[in-house]
């Protein structure tokens, strides 16, 4: 850049523009926001920003931890239930016949 003050005013502006027109302030206001909104503050805030700046679906991951975590928990749930099941049928039928509900 020139040592002019009106060049270097208007190339500022031009870059300002494209980080705009390309999403990069979206972007960053967005994680920051993000950032602000968490319960406790991080404890490395560049961390924070280069976890939500490197992954564009961020936001999407934390969802699937969320559902991955209710699925094992669900899963768990169906085997015990499953289980219980089995002993009951064990109960109401005979056992020369239980070979075949074996899993």
């Amino acid at each position: 850049m020139s040592s002019d003050p009106a060049a270097s005013t208007m190339g500022k502006d031009a870059y300002i523009d494209y980080l705009e027109k390309s999403g990069v302030i979206d972007a960053i206001t967005t994680i920051l926001v993000g950032m602000y909104k968490e319960e406790e503050m991080p404890r490395d805030p560049v961390e924070y920003l280069r976890r939500y700046l490197g992954d564009s679906n961020a936001t999407d991951l934390e969802a699937y931890k969320q559902e991955n975590a209710t699925l094992k928990r669900r899963k768990e749930e169906l085997h015990q239930k499953l289980g219980k099941l089995m002993e009951e049928n064990m109960t109401l039928d005979p056992p020369e016949n239980a070979s075949r509900y074996q899993y």
